[in-house]
């Protein structure tokens, strides 16, 4: 299933963007030790934000499968598109 694949590529970025992952290597190479937790939390909260949404996708996959409605795009954490914050149509 697509979701599988799409979890396994956040676990693939998490390890690149860890200490022991080559963008960790090539960063500290170029720049400071200390900053280094800063930039990668960045990564690892959006790589958890994603799987976290990627499970709500599976589970509303599921439910349509088994004759649900699909969930809303809010339920599944899914922002506002930009046009309906500004209110335009």
């Amino acid at each position: 299933m697509k979701s599988a694949a799409c979890l396994a590529a956040a676990g693939f970025a998490r390890w690149v963007l860890g200490r022991e992952g080559e963008y960790s290597q090539v960063w500290l190479s170029e720049n400071r030790p200390y900053w280094l937790s800063n930039v990668t939390v960045r990564y690892d909260i959006a790589i958890e934000t994603w799987q976290k949404r990627s499970d709500l996708f599976l589970t509303g996959i599921r439910g349509w499968d088994s004759g649900r409605d699909l969930p809303s795009a809010a339920s599944l954490g899914l922002p506002e598109p930009a046009s309906a914050k500004s209110g335009a149509h």
